[in-house]
C-alpha cells in the first residue's frame, strides 16, 4: 500500500466515525426533546385539569342544590347556604392551587 492509499483509508475511517457520532448525537437530541416536551405537557395539563375540575365541581353543586329544591318544592333556595359552600370550595381551590405551585417550585 502506498502512502496515498493509507491517507485515503485513514481519512475515510475518521470521516465515517465523525458522521456516525453526529448521527447518534442527533437521535439523542430528538429523544431528549421528546421526553422533556411530554413532561412539560403533563405538568401543564394537570394544573389546568384541576382548575377545570374545581369549576365543574362548583357548577355541579349548584345544579344539585337547585334540583333538590325543585324536588322538595321549595320556592326559594337558601342563597346564604350556596354562598357559604361556594366560599368553602373557593378556599379549597386556592389551597390546592397553592400546593400545586409549591410542588412545581420544589421540583
Amino acid at each position: 500500500m502506498g502512502s496515498n492509499e493509507v491517507f485515503i483509508a485513514f481519512t475515510a475511517i475518521v470521516g465515517g466515525l465523525a458522521f456516525s457520532a453526529f448521527f447518534v448525537w442527533v437521535i439523542y437530541k430528538l429523544i431528549r426533546t421528546s421526553i422533556e416536551s411530554r413532561r412539560d405537557k403533563k405538568a401543564d395539563s394537570d394544573v389546568v385539569s384541576m382548575k377545570d375540575f374545581i369549576e365543574y365541581k362548583l357548577k355541579t353543586e349548584r345544579r344539585i342544590q337547585t334540583l333538590e329544591a325543585i324536588v322538595v318544592d321549595q320556592d326559594l333556595i337558601d342563597i346564604k347556604k350556596l354562598e357559604n359552600q361556594r366560599e368553602k370550595l373557593d378556599e379549597q381551590a386556592e389551597e390546592f392551587t397553592g400546593k400545586v405551585l409549591q410542588n412545581r417550585l420544589k421540583n
